[in-house]
């Protein structure tokens, strides 16, 4: 029998985030399911580093992630 997809509480405040997190953090930050995080990471458009088995994120750079995307959307809209 297989488990039902897990419902997660997303994340609110970066002071709730590690300096170092792993993939169960980057989907309750994004709202995407554990393969979606994984195939953007290795596909290099999310900053995650592999740490023995699993990936690893830095807080600094995906807040800056965010943060560059937020500004593009803000540009988009304003045209």
């Amino acid at each position: 029998m297989r488990k039902a997809a897990q419902k997660f509480q997303p994340i609110t405040s970066w002071d709730e985030v590690p300096v170092i997190f792993d993939i169960a953090i980057m989907c309750r930050l994004t709202g995407w399911s554990y393969e979606t995080v994984k195939k953007q990471t290795q596909k290099g458009k999310l900053p995650g580093f592999k740490m023995g088995t699993g990936w690893r994120y830095r807080k600094e750079e995906v807040q800056k992630l965010f943060s560059s995307q937020s500004r593009e959307e803000s540009k988009c809209q304003a045209s």
